[in-house]
C-alpha cells in the first residue's frame, strides 16, 4: 500500500523499501516518479491531490509498519 493511514499522504520511496525489507540504496524506478508528478498537490508535504483521495477506511487494510511511518515520518531507523 503506497497511501499511508491517513488516505492523503504518498508514502516515499524509501519507505516503501523499508516496509518491504528491500535495500534502500536503488534509485526510485521512473514510474514511481511519473505517480508523483501526477498525484501528489506538493512534494515536500507528499498530500495527495483531491482528486485522487479516496474515502476508504484504511484502517483495517493497514500494515503495522506503516503507524511506525506516519507517526514518526522518518526514513532511517
Amino acid at each position: 500500500m503506497i497511501i499511508l493511514q491517513d488516505s492523503k499522504t504518498l508514502a516515499t520511496w524509501s519507505q516503501l523499501k523499508l516496509i518491504k525489507n528491500a535495500t534502500r540504496k536503488e534509485m526510485k524506478p521512473f514510474w514511481f516518479k511519473s505517480l508523483e508528478a501526477t498525484i501528489l498537490q506538493d512534494l515536500a508535504t507528499r498530500k495527495i491531490k483531491d482528486d485522487f483521495c479516496i474515502n476508504a477506511d484504511l484502517n483495517r487494510l493497514a500494515i503495522s509498519n506503516l503507524q511506525n511511518l506516519l507517526a514518526d515520518k522518518r526514513v532511517k531507523d
